[in-house]
């Protein structure tokens, strides 16, 4: 009986142990597999997000969108800019045309070390393109014509252009007073614009100028046409431009047939004396050109600085012909 109850326990013990053993391999195998939490899942398996490039930053965006409202608001500005009438501050006005004149307001300076003043070639332009000054302010530019020596370089053949660097225009003003008002670039006419503000003639001499026009002008805006600022009248261009050495061509010429004249009724006696005679070289020597032509209107006469130093000349060999035909003392 011991010996049966020994057996039995040796045999439950041994049961235990096997089944002991099956239960720890089926846990081993197939408890779940927990990763290490420092494992990382490769970037490989994810999407990437878009660049940078291609995405711009809050910061970015931002900043274009604030240039991009900046330039919207300068545009309108510019466009509704206010302008308004020296006599009558309460009176707004917009421009409502530009439009150039072709004339030359503005030329460049000599580029030569020789001149500091504009060219021949530009002071030429000037006289036979004007379209907005009086004889007065052609015959300064004539004297100073007279007095440039030619220091620009120009090929036999070639053509230089004139350098203007500003032209004329002309602007038009609508205002709220049911006016409109005109003005020019070079400050011609009955009304001049200074500083968003528009000017009679007769203000905006007192204001700012210490040799008033003679524009005519009342003491207030009044609505101005756009033919309210005409070209003087004449108005004129100067043409056919010579040098010194034409210049003395002519005397030389105009002499001769003075001279000739006079020994047709003189003694010959007094030839020699005649033949003697120069032509007005002073007169002639200039430094610059002189205009033969003078177009006022369309009426082409002989230009009256040309013609001066005609006389001058003519005047000075029938004076010197006259002392030859004295009797010697």
């Amino acid at each position: 009986m011991n010996i049966r109850k020994h057996w039995k326990s040796i045999l439950l013990s041994s049961t235990a142990l096997f089944w002991a053993s099956c239960g720890s391999d089926s846990e081993s195998a197939t408890a779940p597999q927990v990763p290490d939490s420092s494992a990382t899942i490769s970037s490989s398996d994810t999407a990437e997000p878009a660049s940078s490039d291609a995405t711009p930053s809050s910061s970015e965006t931002g900043s274009n969108a604030e240039s991009s409202s900046d330039a919207v608001q300068s545009s309108s500005s510019a466009a509704t800019k206010a302008f308004k009438l020296a006599s009558n501050p309460n009176a707004t006005c917009k421009i409502t045309g530009s439009l150039p004149t072709g004339s030359c307001i503005e030329f460049a300076k000599s580029t030569s070390t020789k001149s500091s003043g504009p060219s021949q070639l530009d002071l030429r332009y000037q006289l036979q393109t004007n379209t907005t000054k009086t004889l007065e302010e052609l015959e300064e530019i004539e004297a100073e014509l007279e007095n440039t020596p030619d220091f620009s370089a120009v090929a036999l053949y070639g053509v230089q252009t004139p350098s203007c660097i500003r032209y004329n225009f002309k602007e038009t003003f609508e205002c709220s007073n049911d006016s409109t008002y005109t003005t020019y670039a070079d400050d011609s006419g009955m009304y001049v614009l200074k500083d968003s503000t528009i000017y009679t003639r007769e203000e905006y001499d007192q204001k700012f100028s210490s040799k008033p026009k003679t524009a005519e002008s009342s003491s207030s805006a009044e609505p101005v046409s756009s033919s309210s600022a005409e070209p003087p009248s004449p108005l004129c261009t100067k043409n056919d431009f010579i040098g010194a050495d034409d210049l003395r061509e002519k005397f030389n010429s105009d002499k001769a047939a003075i001279i000739d004249s006079v020994k047709q009724t003189a003694d010959t006696t007094a030839n020699a004396c005649l033949d003697a005679i120069p032509s007005r070289e002073s007169i002639a020597a200039i430094k610059g050109l002189v205009a033969r032509q003078q177009i006022c209107d369309g009426d082409t006469i002989v230009n009256p600085r040309y013609q001066a130093k005609l006389d001058s000349n003519n005047a000075f060999v029938k004076e010197m012909s006259a002392n030859c035909l004295k009797d010697p003392e």
